[in-house]
């Protein structure tokens, strides 16, 4: 019998596979497959739709939760809002802004979860037409992120 945790870290697996399959620095693949893998990450949930299905569906993709130190179980809900709050500092001030195409949103929210903590990128969906906006609280992010992009979209 498969448990709600393994079922959503399956889903979320495939995605990091997928990812990685794009990457011409960790697989040696064809470009047919490299496309392909491209056109199945279009529209597969991103680790935000998967939180939200855990939130709505926890019988189905298990509750976020996890360890205290002391063996408690702690709600990941209460680490959300400090950690939103402690975005929202930066988000407004924030000079690292990067905009993407839609359709590149699941592989580029996959790269800064890879590369960065929860907190320290953000991403505001449809800003313009087939436009993301992409935040980062630090320039060395933005950079990589930048550099990386630009490689990925002209492939």
């Amino acid at each position: 019998m498969t448990l709600p945790i393994e079922r959503r870290w399956a889903v979320n697996n495939t995605r990091q596979f997928l990812v990685d399959l794009m990457d011409p620095n960790k697989t040696l693949v064809p470009d047919a497959v490299r496309k392909e893998a491209y056109h199945c990450l279009k529209h597969y949930p991103g680790e935000y739709h998967m939180e939200d299905a855990a939130v709505q569906s926890p019988k189905m993709w298990g509750e976020q939760t996890e360890k205290r130190e002391n063996g408690e179980d702690e709600e990941i809900k209460d680490k959300a809002i400090i950690r939103e709050a402690y975005k929202s500092r930066w988000r407004m001030a924030s000079r690292f802004i990067y905009h993407t195409h839609t359709d590149l949103r699941s592989i580029a929210e996959a790269w800064c979860r890879e590369r960065c903590e929860q907190h320290e990128w953000d991403v505001k969906q449809f800003t313009n037409t087939y436009e993301d906006t992409f935040r980062f609280e630090f320039e060395e992010h933005f950079k990589e992120f930048s550099t990386w992009y630009e490689r990925l979209d002209h492939n």
